[in-house]
């Protein structure tokens, strides 16, 4: 036998055992696979929502000015040194109650002296009528000209004009009397004492600051939220329903418009401060969803039900959304999904899905 088939021999036989050992290798891994356990498919975890039938509002917030609806600096119409003042700041006052006294003891001494003066003209009056009258009869006999009767009439007429321009200077002195005392106007607090006891009390200069109980709030705004901001609109603090818009300003000042809230309770803050308020600008009762529910597309607001072991879309027409809220005209009793935006699309192709979520529209 040749060398080349001895070679040849050789290299088959190896192939014969290589081929049987590799069917038996690859036969025994096949054994091996077909016993390993199937891998389960897993399952996809969507939170889920319920809606809830409740109110929902919507709201803008703004920076509104609590003020007394009446604010006045009180003043003499004379000059005079102040003789006393009755109250402090921060007091609580009531229609009438005196507040300033300003001296008043030159006007009482003038007021004295025409008085005095009165008495003497009234008494020259008097004295002109007797002799009015006397001269009327004497005329009637003929034991006077008329001349002189005449003459008589004139100087009792001009005794009684002396008297009517003392009682009218009198008169004008009592009232100014009335000046110097200083009472309150109205039901109120007093905000500021501006002088005090001892100084100079100069005509229309303030004297005392008083503000009215009575209270309103007034907002300002851009004139771009006209369309929103409506008479009769509810204002509340906090979770406090305070008052309602009663009326807007036809003018605007600095490019802003401004509104006057009608208080209904008393707020317990001091008046010119500024506190934020919520006016109410839209409210309806349907079903509240958090916002996050809605998959915003070109067509519409869509909301994912789920439904026959799937989401299913649903086009929503939202009656208000307001923060991280919704309201709907009526709420879906399937689970709502409640993902990002980006996920909505991603939810139609899943089947095996694992809702994870509690009946409470959170």
């Amino acid at each position: 036998m040749s060398k080349k088939l001895v070679v040849t021999v050789i290299f088959v036989a190896a192939a014969i055992v290589v081929g049987i050992k590799g069917k038996a290798l690859l036969k025994s891994r096949q054994e091996a696979i077909s016993n390993e356990a199937v891998p389960s498919k897993t399952k996809l975890s969507v939170p889920v929502v319920y809606g809830v039938d409740d109110e929902l509002q919507k709201s803008i917030n703004m920076l509104a000015l609590y003020k007394s609806k009446s604010t006045i600096n009180l003043s003499t119409k004379l000059a005079g040194y102040i003789k006393n003042i009755y109250v402090n700041e921060s007091d609580s006052i009531t229609k009438g109650t005196p507040l300033v006294s300003i001296d008043d003891s030159e006007i009482k001494a003038t007021i004295a002296s025409l008085q005095t003066q009165l008495k003497a003209q009234q008494n020259d009056k008097a004295l002109s009528q007797k002799i009015y009258q006397r001269n009327q009869k004497l005329y009637q006999i003929g034991g006077l000209s008329k001349e002189q009767l005449e003459t008589s009439q004139i100087g009792v007429e001009m005794k009684s004009s002396i008297v009517d321009a003392t009682k009218s200077k009198i008169e004008q002195l009592q009232n100014q009397l009335r000046y110097m005392q200083i009472v309150a106007p109205f039901d109120g607090k007093v905000d500021k004492i501006i002088l005090h006891k001892g100084d100079l009390a100069m005509a229309n200069k303030p004297i005392i600051a008083i503000s009215s109980n009575d209270k309103e709030m007034t907002v300002s705004f851009a004139t771009s939220l006209l369309k929103d901001i409506k008479l009769n609109q509810k204002v509340s603090v906090g979770n406090q329903e305070i008052g309602y818009i009663k009326s807007i300003y036809p003018s605007a000042t600095n490019s802003l418009a401004t509104a006057k809230i009608a208080l209904g309770s008393k707020l317990d803050i001091p008046i010119n401060t500024n506190i934020n308020v919520d006016i109410i600008i839209k409210q309806d009762i349907g079903c509240v969803l958090p916002s996050s529910v809605l998959w915003s597309k070109s067509d519409g607001e869509y909301i994912l039900a789920y439904k026959d072991s799937r989401f299913n879309p649903i086009k929503v027409e939202p009656v208000i959304i307001s923060d991280n809220k919704v309201l709907l005209k009526s709420c879906p009793k399937n689970p709502i999904a409640n993902v990002s935006q980006a996920k909505f699309a991603r939810l139609l192709a899943y089947k095996n899905i694992e809702l994870v979520g509690a009946k409470d529209g959170n």
